[in-house]
């Protein structure tokens, strides 16, 4: 059956945008408390910023999900879905592995400045030996503030 409604209006009557937003403010909303989970408990920093990539990442699962499930009535699931959402996933999984030593670069303390991140030796020979592109990208760019500790 195909659906003759003008563009935006299909969107409406499958109500992509109302749930589009309500994905965008859980996703705030738990990026506010993983901030706060951050603080309270004496977590990893980080959390927050790999809360934030995973959730951004699922956008276009949750678009096509949105679109497919929206409509009023019963839905099967489609080819697409149950391809495109489980890759959406791996991918995002990938990106954090590889985001991941990204996020820390710099740290902003309470009063505002910017602290240089200390990388162990340890830690940099691990990197260098893991991701040898991304070390050497890290090393062009960021070199007045990455320090190396023995």
């Amino acid at each position: 059956m195909t659906d003759k409604r003008p563009f935006f209006e299909n969107l409406m009557h499958r109500r992509v945008p109302q749930i589009v937003g309500m994905y965008v403010a859980a996703t705030g909303l738990v990026i506010e408390l993983g901030d706060w989970v951050t603080e309270r408990f004496n977590l990893p920093t980080m959390l927050t910023s790999y809360i934030f990539v995973a959730m951004l990442v699922m956008l276009p699962a949750i678009v096509l999900f949105a679109y497919n499930h929206g409509a009023p009535g019963a839905d099967e699931w489609t080819k697409s879905e149950r391809v495109v959402i489980p890759l959406n996933a791996v991918l995002g999984l990938v990106l954090l592995y590889f985001l991941g030593p990204l996020l820390p670069v710099e740290a902003a303390t309470e009063d505002g400045r910017v602290r240089n991140v200390v990388l162990t030796t340890k830690g940099a020979n691990r990197l260098k030996k893991t991701r040898p592109l991304l070390s050497q990208w890290l090393n062009q760019h960021f070199t007045d503030v990455l320090t190396i500790r023995n």
